[in-house]
């Protein structure tokens, strides 16, 4: 910390030189003398700042930002006006404010934030910025913090602006993190910041890598990396009553009526600098919907470790100072979270020193911590170009010091892939060794400043420069910076792409996440913060330090990096110019920064503004900017506006200078110096006396939108501009020509003149342009402005030119220009252009958009589903189908990677074809085609076809082919230079074959053979047993591929039989083969487009897809055009250099396949494996998507089958073999792509997906079929419907169909839906594969064979298979009566029963569904039974593929031609199955659509968690007292404060606290007493089902606060001066006439409120009983939180025990309430307190009282109510039975309980029954009469909750379930809610006093008002239960507070908030009670007489 001036103040005074007194006059051109003094004494007063290690200190400041962080964290941050309070907000949130910070330091700090206070009161984003929510509401909180009162005029004035805007909800994304830090805002109000993106995988070909934030720009994943740790454990300070006072100041309103979720979005438009875009406000609601889950989650404590793992690695690679001042201080707050004494907190602290500044305003938080190597190395060059060494010698050396010992010399610790972090060995950082990131501008100024002190001609002036091989260092890491596009980043390269600002999270910044961007920039005050992009600053001082370097060091080993790097790097400064000329400046103010870097780039690759249009253009810019004092001067609105903003004032000296030295370096002197005169007479007027320039406005910027202050910049670049200019005119090795002499060269180009003008000088904005030549000829300059010069070229002389003066000793020896011919980004690059690729890669942006649906969708979805539907009973179940789905979406996941690139051919025609009519020449061969086809047994017919067209085929000019007859090429045309061999290779090896196959040849090769193409006949391969790939069975050899052996056997031992060595034998690479099946033949142009491809000497491998021309699209229900695979899978996987290969229709180079080893003849599918190799080996290949061969599909249904059984059984041999190794217990294949170490990973991973698939399917569509079926036959559902799901299934299976149906092309729809199709039809036939392959060949050593699709049995066996005939399943022929005509011969095979199983398996599930809606369309609350309807569509979709096979095979079939042969359908059947194929697309996806919906209209469970919380909110909304200041309902204050009783003694004694009984102001203490019972054993029994709904201590709170007073009102302790007096009970407080008589708020109200209460001259055992059994009840349920106060309530209910045995009597003939709750029994209430006492205290003797109070009251006692199953206040004997049970065993309580469920359960009558006690409404509510309410019901849920847990056996979900449907009642079942503040249609006019009365500064709260007014009530009471429904489900909300129906008390809401425990403790929901109720449970119920009951199972019997 220091103040520039302090310590100088010596230096200063004693300085040497001085600038002159005489100030230079305006209009004066500057003396060479002049000009040197002032330079001499600004370097002399400069030189006095300097530090004792060589570094120059100044203020990086500005932003205001900063501090208050730091605060709140030594309670966090400062710097530019947003760094301070982040420093101070993290200080004071650790409790270190004061330890840190003494108080002088605070108040410095106080002192700099007033300074900068704005005139409306606010504060801005930095020092000289507008006022914004962000700097005001964050600088407020500092001020308070650092202990300013908020009665300030600084803190009213800043508090009255935040009020004005909306309160400081409206406040930036990072000002709602530090004040959620703080306490003072909800977290539940801040955009999600997820730790889990740090798990993301960080590869970017799957697509989500390039979100992964280790790819963001490197100081936006350094603040959001902390801040995504304090998000995830919600880190909060501890509330103290400062931060409480700095909550309520900071909002207008309330704190508890924000609505937070809201508040994510809402942002001041003063702050609004970034919008967010609507794809990141989506992401962020999936985010913020998907916490809930999240928090607290395994993976969130995953991502959290791993989170802290990277902070900790910065810390201690950083040695603490961490990159920048905002993630430095939130790192300490999470050390100090992780652990307040850990020694990674400790380190912390002293290190925050080095962000602090003192300068005159006061102290400040730096922005970083310092700029000093920065500004130090621009020192240097300042110093060094002036020219003025002498004068800066001491300066220098000690600089050099500095600048040695601040370059990085080590990596930060390994593994830097690890970490994300950039080479950093030899790289200087911004500030400190320490600091230690690379930056390259650092970089490359210090390499300058370097290697400028190196070259310095006086030895010893500076010492010992660094090592050449420190500097070579700096090399490597300068080039290792520089990205795609040319140009430099700043940290790192640029690792993501632009748009991904969408989602930048910083509002007030620009350019901050990826060095650009705009999807992931969640700062809404910062712009584009997610990228690290190319910069000109960058770029142009990497530019400099490289040709510095290299002029230094010609002819280095680097030259040839640095040539090339500057080459690209002058591209991408070019291509960046403004059209106006300037360069936008992202690191400085603003244009003249920019355009100052962009024109010294271009000069130091030897451009000048009079040769170069763009430096002109430059220059232009600038002397237009000029003004007319002779300066320049920029405001910052530049930087935000990106339009240059004139500075008001006067002008900015560092603008001056930045604009000077560009015009300078472009040499703009030699054409107009007047502006630099003018320029140089502006700095020197402006110098101080003591050599200093004045401190003007702001000149740094970051992220566009934020200044900072560099204090040194009015030194540095003063000094810099001045030394250039005094240089240039008056050394005597410089000269600025005569104005007459500036004129430009005419080009005479005596050997290019033509009509054309192509030889002249091109104009380009009035300044002639020219090219520096190539050849490198040096233009030799002398000191005459005309002289005629030649330069010396390798092909001669150029012609004579004029060219303007220069001398050669500035700028050396140039190449001479020539007149520009093409664009000037182009100069340098005088290479022939490479012809373009015929096939490029191309982005897919609706592919990518697309899939990162999709990404987000089911993550989403599938956390939903983990979360929220698995709570079904059967949770093994539920978690199967889980997986199953989860495993599922990984084949959509691989498949959407593919969509989201593709590559694409160019619309050419293919190479020339070569002319028939001219031999070719031998000697001039460009390719040697090999054309093998493979003959099976095929139609002689079809192999001539094949063969003649392949010989048809054009071949491209000196291309010469050989046909192989292997079977089928011979039409295709060649292209020139271009020869073919055609090799027919016969494997059928019959003689008849042979001597038609060898016909077919001669009969061609007459016809067609030429110079250029020859046919040839191989056949007679003899077959040899090796034991792994062929084996002898039964006589005869068979084999693995007999395919690959047959090509094998072409290539070794025809075309290359001499080649056996890979290694050390190379095939020429113009040697191209070329497969094709002996029906696929080639169109006309195969060759020319093919070979027009591998005319790329890189591309080993070009595959063309295939076509069908006997199958039509609209009808391939088995998908054999595969569609998918040839348009979008295959150019997908080409996009990301996959090599694949289909076994026929492509081209490869010889070589690549002799080095992979020929053929693979040891798996099925040879092409698979073969593309697999070629890319282990490191071979290109390209996709060629152009149908250039067409072939016939297989003819028959088990054609099909077997094919596709190969292609599965070849692809999982690759997994899975015979010869096999065990990874992680896995048996795999040693060719298994997962162990291959030549792939890279994603590679490994692509070539598995592609088995993997197999799996997939084989496992999702049986799960379809059966899901559905178990579902509504069984009853067993494997998940819970709710709106959560609904959403998430909406997303999920919308993006997944988007991704599996998605096409480019309208008729591409029903042909990849067909893909869906037939992956259902083949499922089986993929099943029998997988485990053929994985575990019958292992286990049983069995060879898998080659099975040729149409191929007979003989040419089966001449390929190895074995002849002998299949087993037929069913002789006879199981289909024969239906006799299907085009199925095919199916013998041995189950896979067309199994589809005809599936049909009839959905069938059956869709009629059971229909039956179900049929029988019961509704249920009991007359809600349609959507969940059946779901599963019927389901069902349906499910019916469609085995429906679309059914009808296929029953087309209408032509007799076969010939004997052998296949049938045809006729045309009319396939234009009818065409229209049903069309019928069921439609279908399908209107069952997919309505099987969505329904998800939807399935009624949402309740989240009993919630109405848990809300219920035991209506207990604080009853509460009197004084009431806490946090609160659920705010609308409630203070009330009852004075209630009291005088007692005997006269002492007035207070009954503050306790409950009003029910809307009015009554507190009544035996409702009370009974309430707290049952709320007491709720807790005690259901203390998980508060835990898990996060209601622990609120639910014993209330107990708590009920308990208290009745222990209050049990006075016992009353003394006077006579001695003791008798003990009171107070029973009721308020006089209940004054009470009804009055309607007005408790909180206003006077009325007189008198105490009545019982004593032994006025008994009441009742009431008393009850409260000591209230009080034991308590003690019970809270001894686990506190035993103090559960022994004070015990000891209160032991001694008001023995009170109520002793004064016996009924309490209402005293207390006024007996009439509103009468008694008539007393020894109940004994026996009920005294079981409690015995469970609290264990004493036998409560026991045995118990039992005996029970017996008297049973046998003598009746009750209010007639009916003994109300269980209520009055009768407590059904908790007795239950309680005695309990404790005792005996099976007399144990029938009485389960009598009392049974009544209530089973009791079928309706109302009208007349007797019965218990009765249903139609709706489905139990309800006892006579006149019972809810109260009731609710306490019989409760009780049977109880019942199923302690006492009754077996069933316990029909009990709960029970219990669960009639909450469900209360809840909104019925179609409304009987529950206040709860559901949709809710009770809102309820008689409740408190809730009606609107606040006293709107109206009056009078009878009128409030009570007789039909509008709901103003305040919303939460969780009342009203008393209900009449017997018809009829009720009415209103006001009347003499019907029960509507009221609200303590009774109602007791026995509901304690049963909704007990559903919550056991987790009770609708799914689990609908498990079992299906078909067979219908059935068997209707079979007995018995109706539905939820909860009951089948299979555990109906009763």
């Amino acid at each position: 910390m220091a103040v520039r001036s302090g310590r100088c103040a010596d230096k200063i005074a004693a300085k040497q030189h001085a600038p002159p007194t005489e100030r230079i006059a305006e209009g004066e051109v500057p003396k060479a003398e002049q000009v040197e003094q002032h330079l001499k004494g600004a370097i002399s007063f400069y030189e006095c700042l300097q530090q004792d290690d060589g570094h120059f200190p100044g203020d990086y400041g500005g932003p205001m930002f900063l501090m208050p962080g730091m605060i709140i964290t030594l309670c966090d941050y400062g710097g530019p006006m947003f760094l301070m309070p982040g420093m101070v907000i993290a200080l004071y949130t650790c409790g270190q404010l004061d330890k840190v910070l003494r108080k002088e330091a605070q108040a410095e700090m106080v002192r700099y934030l007033h300074n900068h206070q704005n005139s409306d009161g606010g504060f801005g984003l930095h020092i000289e910025g507008g006022s914004t929510m962000f700097g005001t509401a964050l600088s407020y909180v500092t001020l308070r913090l650092l202990g300013e009162s908020a009665d300030t005029p600084a803190a009213t004035a800043a508090r009255n602006w935040i009020h004005s805007r909306g309160g400081a909800n409206y406040i930036t994304s990072w000002g709602k993190f530090w004040l959620a830090v703080l306490g003072v805002y909800s977290w539940d109000g801040q955009n999600p910041l997820p730790p889990e993106m740090w798990l993301l995988p960080y590869s970017s070909w799957s697509g989500i890598g390039y979100l992964h934030p280790g790819r963001f720009w490197c100081h936006c994943r350094m603040v959001y990396l902390p801040m995504s740790y304090i998000y995830g454990i919600r880190g909060t300070c501890k509330e103290t009553p400062l931060t409480a006072a700095i909550r309520d100041e900071l909002y207008p309103v309330p704190y508890a009526s924000i609505d937070w979720n809201a508040a994510r979005s809402q942002i001041a438009k003063e702050d609004l600098y970034y919008p967010h875009p609507m794809i990141q406000d989506v992401l962020w609601w999936v985010l913020y919907k998907a916490e809930a889950v999240l928090l607290g989650s395994r993976l969130r404590k995953a991502a959290l470790a791993e989170v802290m793992t990277h902070i900790h690695y910065e810390d201690e690679n950083t040695r603490y100072v961490d990159i920048g001042p905002v993630n430095k201080v939130i790192n300490m707050l999470c050390c100090w979270f992780e652990d307040p004494d850990s020694l990674a907190f400790k380190k912390h602290l002293p290190r925050l020193h080095d962000y602090l500044w003192v300068a005159e305003d006061g102290m400040k938080m730096q922005g970083y911590n310092g700029s000093q190597l920065w500004d130090t190395s621009f020192a240097v060059q300042a110093m060094l170009d002036s020219g003025l060494t002498d004068v800066a010698a001491g300066a220098l050396k000690k600089a050099h010091a500095y600048i040695e010992q601040s370059q990085v010399v080590t990596e930060a610790a390994p593994p830097l892939s690890r970490y994300y972090r950039h080479i950093s060995r030899g790289a200087w950082p911004f500030s400190s060794r320490d600091h230690g990131w690379p930056i390259s501008d650092c970089t490359g100024e210090g390499f300058k400043a370097a290697l400028g002190l190196a070259a310095l001609q006086q030895p010893g002036l500076v010492g010992e420069g660094i090592s050449r091989k420190r500097l070579e260092a700096a090399v490597r890491v300068i080039l290792s910076y520089q990205n795609s596009d040319g140009g430099m980043a700043t940290y790192e390269n640029t690792r993501s792409f632009h748009w991904l600002e969408i989602l930048n999270p910083a509002e007030a910044f620009g350019d901050i996440i990826v060095d650009y961007s705009y999807i992931l920039n969640p700062a809404e005050t910062f712009g584009d913060i997610i990228v690290d992009y190319s910069y000109v600053e960058c770029t142009s001082a990497c530019i400099t330090a490289l040709s510095a370097f290299d002029r230094l060091y010609p002819g280095s080993s680097w030259s040839k990096p640095i040539a090339a790097a500057l080459a690209k790097a002058e591209a991408f400064v070019r291509r960046i110019q403004r059209p106006d000329g300037s360069w936008y400046g992202s690191w400085g103010v603003c244009f003249t920064y920019g355009t100052w870097f962009g024109a010294t780039a271009l000069a130091c690759r030897g451009h000048t503004a009079a040769s170069d249009p763009a430096l002109h253009k430059a220059c232009s810019f600038l002397v237009g900017k000029q003004r007319l004092d002779g300066g320049w001067g920029e405001s910052y609105l530049s930087c935000q506006d990106k339009v240059y903003s004139q500075l008001e004032g006067e002008s900015h000296v560092v603008n001056t200078a930045w604009a000077m030295m560009a015009l300078l370096a472009a040499g703009y002197h030699t054409i107009d110096p007047k502006p630099l005169h003018k320029g140089a007479a502006f700095l020197m007027r402006a110098q101080q006396a003591s050599g200093d320039w004045p401190q003007q406005h702001i000149s740094g910027v970051f992220n566009r939108n934020c200044m900072i202050t560099y204090a040194n910049y009015r030194n540095i670049f003063p000094i810099w501009a001045l030394g250039l200019y005094r240089r240039l005119p008056y050394d005597p090795k410089f000269r600025i020509p005569a104005h007459s002499e500036l004129q430009y060269l005419e080009a005479v180009n005596s050997n290019s003149q033509s009509s054309s003008n192509s030889g002249l000088p091109a104009s380009y904005g009035g300044v002639q342009a020219y090219h520096i030549p190539a050849g490198g000829g040096v233009a030799v300059l002398t000191s005459g402005s005309q002289e005629e010069l030649h330069v010396r070229q390798g092909h001669g002389m150029l012609p004579k030119q004029r060219l303007l003066m220069e001398q050669q000793e500035v700028y050396g020896k140039l190449p001479l220009p020539q007149p520009i011919k093409e664009p000037i980004y182009a100069l340098n690059e005088r290479k022939p252009p490479r012809p373009d690729p015929v096939i490029v890669k191309r982005w897919s942006w609706s592919g990518l958009a697309i899939f990162l649906y999709f990404i987000a969708a089911a993550v989403y979805y599938f956390i939903i589903r983990a979360t929220r539907t698995l709570n079904i009973g059967y949770t093994s179940y539920g978690q199967l189908v889980l997986a199953i789905e989860v495993i599922s979406a990984t084949a959509t996941l691989s498949y959407g990677i593919l969509l989201t690139r593709y590559t694409q051919p160019k619309a050419v025609k293919g190479l020339p074809v070569a002319d028939e009519a001219s031999p070719l020449d031998p000697d001039d061969i460009q390719f040697q085609v090999h054309v093998l086809i493979c003959c099976y047994g095929e139609d002689d017919g079809v192999v001539g076809n094949t063969v003649e067209k392949t010989l048809l085929a054009k071949l491209p000019a000196k291309t010469k082919r050989t046909i192989y007859l292997l079977e089928k090429t011979l039409l295709a045309k060649l292209p020139a230079k271009t020869k073919r061999t055609i090799y027919l290779c016969d494997d059928k090896g019959d003689d008849k074959g042979e001597e038609s196959k060898a016909n077919i040849v001669n009969r061609l090769s007459e016809r067609y053979s030429d110079s250029r193409t020859e046919l040839r006949y191989i056949t007679g391969r003899v077959r040899v047993a090796d034991g792994r790939t062929a084996r002898e069975v039964n006589g005869r050899v068979r084999e693995v591929n007999g395919k690959s052996n047959n090509l094998n056997n072409c290539l070794k031992n025809v075309i290359y039989p001499g080649f056996t060595d890979p290694k050390n034998q190379t095939i020429p690479d113009n040697e191209i083969m070329m497969v094709l099946d002996a029906d696929q033949a080639p169109v006309e142009s195969f060759f020319c487009r093919v070979l027009e491809v591998m005319a790329d000497k890189d591309i080993a491998l070009c595959l063309t897809p295939q076509n069908f021309d006997d199958v039509k699209a609209s009808y391939d229900i088995f998908n054999c055009l595969n569609l998918s695979f040839w348009e979008y899978m295959l150019p997908g996987t080409d996009a990301v250099e996959y090599i694949a290969c289909t076994g026929t229709n492509f081209g490869l180079r010889c070589d690549a396949l002799f080095k992979c080893g020929w053929f693979p003849t040891w798996s099925v599918t040879e092409d698979y494996t073969l593309g697999m190799n070629l890319k282990a080996k490191g071979y290109k290949a390209r996709y060629l998507n152009e149908y250039l061969v067409f072939g016939t599909s297989p003819e028959t249904v088990r054609k099909v089958f077997q094919q596709r059984s190969r292609w599965c059984k070849g692809q999982m041999q690759v997994l899975f073999s015979q010869e096999c190794v065990f990874l992680q217990g896995v048996l795999f294949s040693k060719e298994c792509p997962l162990l291959d170490t030549g792939l890279t990973l994603d590679m490994r991973l692509l070539y598995t997906s592609v088995t993997w698939s197999y799996i997939t399917n084989m496992l999702a569509v049986p799960c379809s079929v059966l899901v559905p079926f178990i579902a509504l036959v069984f009853g067993v559902y494997p998940l819970v419907l709710n709106r959560d799901f609904a959403l998430a299934a909406t997303l999920y299976y919308t993006s997944s169909t988007m991704v599996t149906m998605y096409a480019r092309r309208w008729e591409h729809l029903k042909p990849v839906w067909f893909c869906i199709v037939s992956c259902h039809l083949l499922w089986f036939t993929f099943t029998k594969a997988v485990i053929n392959v994985a575990i019958i060949a292992p286990l049983t050593g069995k060879m898998l064979g080659f099975k040729v699709t149409g191929a007979k049995n003989a040419a089966a066996a001449a390929n190895g298979a074995d002849s002998k005939p299949k087993r037929r399943i069913c002789s006879g022929g199981c289909f024969s009566w239906l006799k299907p005509k085009y199925l095919g011969d199916m013998a041995g095979t189950w896979d067309h029963y199994v589809l005809l199983v599936s049909f009839l398996l959905s069938f059956i599930t869709a009629a059971v569904g229909i039956f179900g809606i049929i029988d019961k369309p509704y249920t009991a609350q007359g809600e349609v039974r959507w969940f059946l309807l779901l599963s019927v569509f389901w069902a349906i979709h499910n019916m469609i593929p085995p429906a679309l096979f059914l009808r296929y095979i029953y087309m209408d079939v032509d007799p076969p031609a010939a004997e052998g042969d296949d049938p045809k359908p006729k045309q009319k059947s396939l234009e009818l199955f065409e229209d049903f194929c069309s019928f069921a697309f439609a279908l399908s996806f209107a069952m997919a659509v309505g099987g969505v919906a329904c998800t939807w209209l399935v009624p949402d469970d309740y989240n009993l968690g919630q109405v848990l919380n809300v219920s035991l909110q209506f207990f604080e909304a009853q509460r009197s007292g004084k009431l806490p200041r946090i609160s659920n309902t705010p609308w409630r204050g203070n009330s009852g404060v004075w209630d009291s009783v005088l007692l005997p003694n006269g002492k007035n004694y207070s009954l503050l606290g306790g409950w009003y009984d029910d809307g009015g102001m009554l507190k009544l203490t035996y409702p009370t007493a009974f309430t707290v019972s049952l709320l007491s054993w709720a807790y005690w029994e259901f203390k998980q089902g508060y835990a898990a709904s996060d209601n622990l201590e609120f639910g014993a709170n209330t107990i708590r606060w009920g308990a208290d007073y009745l222990n209050t009102v049990a006075i016992t302790n009353i003394t006077s001066s006579s001695g003791t007096v008798q003990p009171i009970f107070v029973a009721q407080v308020g006089d209940i006439t004054r009470d009804r008589a009055y309607w007005g708020q408790p909180e206003r109200s006077t009325i007189p409120r008198p105490a009545s209460f019982l004593s032994q001259a006025r008994p009441g055992t009742d009431a008393m009983a009850m409260t000591a059994a209230g009080l034991a009840a308590a003690a019970v349920a809270v001894q686990g939180d506190s035993l103090q106060v559960a022994q004070k309530y015990l000891a209160k209910a032991q001694l008001l025990y023995s009170y109520a045995q002793r004064w016996r009597g009924l309490y209402a003939k005293f207390i006024d309430s007996g009439k509103l709750y009468p008694s008539v029994s007393m020894h109940d209430d004994l026996a009920y307190a005294a079981v409690w006492l015995y469970i609290g205290t264990g004493q036998q003797k409560y026991l045995s009282e118990a039992i005996a109070f029970y017996g008297k009251s049973v046998a003598s006692e009746g009750h209010v109510s007639s009916n003994p199953y109300q269980w209520n206040y009055e009768n407590v004997i059904p908790a007795l039975d239950l309680l005695l049970a309990q404790v005792t065993g005996e099976a007399t309580y144990k029938a009485n309980v389960a009598a009392f469920v049974n009544k209530w359960m089973n009791s079928q009558q309706q109302r009208d029954a007349g007797s019965s006690e218990v009765f249903y409404t139609r709706k489905g509510l139990a309800k006892a009469s006579p006149d019972g309410t809810l109260q009731h019901t609710a306490n019989a849920a409760f009780y049977t909750l109880l019942a199923a847990k302690t006492v009754l056996k077996g069933n316990y979900m029909l009990y709960a379930c029970w219990a669960r449907n009639q909450i469900g009642y209360m809840l909104g079942d019925a179609g409304r809610s009987y529950v206040t503040g709860y559901g949709a249609v809710q009770p809102r006019k309820t008689p409740h006093k408190a809730a009606s009365c609107p606040p006293a500064d709107i109206s009056d709260c009078t009878w009128e008002t409030a009570y007789y007014t039909t509008d709901p009530n103003f305040h919303t009471l939460r969780g009342g239960l009203v008393g209900g429904p009449d017997d018809n489900d009829a009720w009415v909300d209103d006001r009347d507070m003499n019907n029960p129906a509507n009221t609200v008390s303590l009774l109602n809401s007791a026995g509901f908030s304690a049963a909704v425990a007990g559903l919550v403790a056991d987790d009770i929901n609708m799914a689990k009670c609908q498990q079992g109720n299906g078909f067979i449970q219908t059935v068997l119920l209707k079979a007995k007489g018995l109706p539905d009951a939820a909860g009951q199972r089948w299979w555990e019997g109906v009763q």
